[in-house]
């Protein structure tokens, strides 16, 4: 099991991959989205540690609120057949 402590201040996308819980597909495609921020040395994508914290603590937050419409949460109707 990866911890936030184990994690180096600067990892691949593997390790946050890793850590998230995620294939590495999935955090590729939020560090190219910009979704997730990330930078590349060379030809790899690397993740700052402070910078995923943050990512992860922005999307706790979006969660709690229920008026947020980008959040994944948001909505206890997504899906159903009732409008808005």
């Amino acid at each position: 099991m990866i911890t936030l402590e184990s994690l180096p201040p600067v990892m691949s996308v593997e390790q946050a991959a890793k850590y998230l819980g995620v294939c590495r597909a999935t955090a590729y495609n939020w560090c190219n989205s910009g979704e997730l921020p990330s930078f590349k040395v060379g030809n790899t994508r690397r993740i700052r540690k402070d910078t995923l914290v943050e990512w992860i603590e922005k999307l706790e937050s979006k969660r709690g609120d229920p008026h947020d419409r980008n959040s994944r949460h948001s909505s206890p109707t997504r899906g159903s057949n009732l409008k808005s």
